[in-house]
């Protein structure tokens, strides 16, 4: 190592003490910038063009929607997707509406690319200390080992969003760092910078909620650090101040619209704080990708080094947060070390005096974002900051423990090189170019201006929507969030819509054939039979062709009791460990059933069950607390009579698995 120092002796000029020269700026952020965005844009073209499920279920369809429509006109087309806020589906939308295909992937190329230019800038603050043209090196390569990761080469010139709601929370960092770090700064600009900050991660958060794990991992060390010496309350207030004025500015409208609608802002998420009579009291999260063994609840970092989808719905594979893993808790027992020899020698004042306060921050918004982020979602796509920030995380910490520049650079570029070399990214889908990859080809039928169209499934379909003129009505009867029978409240809103048309301006999407009976069992539920000697083609140059069919039947007044679905057989697997407990054994209106699995530890589950002996569609997704307790209401709406629990099975398992006996029962009166 010493030789190859020697070799390269123009680093050796770099070992001096700390100099405080400003980072470069003017022509120099300029061509860094220029660059960033241009490498991005080619970078996203050569990639091919972007055909993610999402395009098709939501991307484009709520954007088309918020653009052409009253607000919830459509009921769930876009299934649960269709309640997210819909302000970078707007972008999305038009882009793909509006220009070729190619120039789509160059522009989320060029905007994504500003993500390389922040990572860059906040390395310059983090090593404000280092002299140029080190310093403007070192932090080039951490912005390019930063940006090669396996979420961003996955997501780049895509509509995903992810790497387009981090440019406001690098902004926001860039912001905070600034105020930490530079201290010989006015009042007004002292107060200016946190409120910026805040305000840029309110709009993050905003814009896509799942952005709530940086905010907690920002807000709570800059907090911290505010109440620690030398550091003032007014700081903190602007910060919290333009974070509320950032969330409001970006999600308040759509949070408003939602209560006005559904009672809950967040609908239909954390239902079980708003209690929306529009869906299950719980908050519903997707639990397909949670740690399942303590082994990966406490190592989770490191199972990312291998190429799998415990993460993901499509194998990946990157190092990076297992170095950063190993770099925390290396921090954690270098500071206890620290202070306790400072402590021992506190009397003779040899104890060292250090401003650590960027490594600090940045390992503290490391685990705590983290551990938010396992807790809430383990989904891996949503770790795209820390994939961002950990060559920069890594570079600092190696700074904190040598002295010598040239050694940490040379170390540095060592780790980067290992972390880009394991980057296998996932493919959601990219193909040839093709200007024509959304069109759709409608039957020309009369009045579909005046007509309500029933979907149904689970396939991404909402993208044909757009090519109907914007008064047909779409209404999604089953979905990944809702079936009929599962909310009385939503399914009177359905038949309410439904009786405003004529039977003959009630129309039936089928996405394939294959959907036909399912289709025809949904809709028998509220009246409707399929008319299948109606259906005509709606051609796509993606998939399968879909139909468009007639119905026939009269839309009745809500039943007193669901109809009876043709179900198939079950089949139940004995255990002798499974069971539910449900609490209480009678039950009357305003009281609220509390049901405990035991014998086996599941976040979400679909139950079997039957009332008065007549088998009943499964409910699916019922999420299950820390205590494997899930809890509902009974309403006057609730089908009263004997409620035989017969068998539950894992909502997350990739294909349907055989029902778990559990055999409980509750009488409702």
């Amino acid at each position: 190592m010493n030789r190859f120092l020697r070799a390269a002796g123009w680093l050796s000029r770099f070992d001096e003490s700390e100099s405080q020269d400003q980072p470069r700026t003017g022509a120099a952020h300029l061509i860094v910038f220029c660059a960033a965005v241009t490498a991005a844009a080619a970078f996203s073209v050569a990639r091919g063009q972007d055909v993610n499920w999402d395009i098709l279920n939501y991307h484009f369809y709520n954007g088309f929607a918020f653009l052409h429509k009253p607000f919830h006109y459509d009921f769930a087309p876009a299934q649960v997707q269709s309640f997210f806020n819909p302000i970078i589906q707007v972008f999305s939308y038009l882009a793909l509406a509006h220009l070729p295909a190619m120039a789509v992937a160059a522009l989320w190329g060029a905007v994504q690319g500003i993500n390389f230019y922040l990572i860059f800038r906040i390395s310059e603050v983090l090593f404000r200390g280092w002299r140029n043209p080190l310093r403007f090196v070192v932090s080039l390569c951490t912005a390019a080992a930063g940006f090669y990761g396996a979420i961003n080469i996955l997501e780049l010139g895509t509509t995903f969003g992810d790497n387009l709601d981090s440019i406001f929370i690098l902004a926001g960092l860039l912001l905070i760092f600034r105020h930490l770090l530079e201290q010989r700064t006015s009042v007004p600009v002292s107060i200016i910078r946190p409120g910026i900050a805040g305000a840029c991660l309110g709009i993050a958060f905003g814009i896509k909620l799942t952005a709530a794990i940086y905010v907690a991992g920002i807000a709570i060390p800059f907090t911290f650090l505010a109440f620690s010496a030398h550091r003032r309350v007014r700081p903190l207030a602007a910060f919290y101040g333009g974070l509320a004025a950032g969330f409001l500015a970006a999600y308040g409208f759509w949070g408003i619209s939602l209560y006005l609608e559904y009672r809950n802002p967040f609908y239909p998420y954390l239902n079980a704080f708003f209690q929306s009579p529009y869906y299950d009291l719980q908050n519903t999260a997707d639990a397909r990708f949670f740690p399942q063994t303590w082994q990966q609840k406490l190592f989770f970092p490191f199972f990312f080094m291998k190429k799998s989808h415990l993460a993901s719905e499509l194998d990946f594979r990157d190092a990076r947060l297992a170095f950063c893993y190993v770099a925390v808790v290396f921090l954690a027992i270098a500071a206890l070390w620290q202070r306790a020899r400072r402590a021992l020698h506190a009397s003779s004042g040899t104890g060292e005096r250090q401003d650590p306060t960027g490594l600090t921050f940045l390992a503290l918004f490391f685990v705590i974002s983290y551990a938010a982020w396992q807790v809430q979602f383990s989904i891996y796509r949503y770790l795209i900051i820390l994939e961002f920030l950990a060559p920069v995380f890594l570079t600092l910490l190696l700074a904190r423990f040598f002295r010598r520049k040239s050694l940490v650079f040379v170390l540095a570029l060592a780790a980067s090189a290992i972390i880009c070399a394991s980057v296998i990214p996932a493919d959601f889908g990219r193909q040839k170019y093709n200007d024509a990859f959304l069109k759709v080809e409608i039957p020309e039928m009369e009045g579909l201006d005046k007509s309500v169209v029933l979907m149904a499934g689970e396939e991404a379909t909402s993208y044909i929507i757009p090519r109907f003129p914007p008064a047909t009505r779409f209404l999604r009867i089953n979905s990944n969030f809702f079936f009929p029978g599962r909310n009385t409240n939503l399914d009177n809103k359905i038949r309410k819509i439904l009786a405003q048309y004529e039977s003959g301006r009630i129309l039936v999407y089928l996405a394939n054939q294959q959907e036909k009976e399912p289709v025809r069992r949904a809709i028998s539920f509220y009246g409707i039979g399929l008319e299948d000697r109606s259906c005509r083609e709606v051609r796509s140059l993606f998939g399968e062709s879909g139909y468009l069919c007639g119905t026939a039947g009269e839309i009745r007044t809500p039943p007193p009791n669901p109809l009876p679905v043709t179900l198939k057989e079950p089949e139940f697997e004995d255990s002798a460990q499974a069971h539910m407990e449900v609490t209480p054994k009678t039950a009357t209106e305003g009281v609220m059933i509390q049901f405990r699995l035991v014998g086996l530890k599941l976040r979400t589950i679909d139950v079997l069950y039957s009332i008065n002996g007549e088998l009943m569609p499964p409910l699916r997704y019922w999420n299950l607390d820390e205590n494997q307790v899930a809890r509902y209401p009974v309403s006057a709406s609730t089908r009263r009579g004997l409620y035989h629990i017969l068998g539950v099975r894992d909502s997350s398992a990739p294909k349907p698995e055989r029902w778990m006996r559990v055999d409980s029962r509750i009488l409702i009166r």
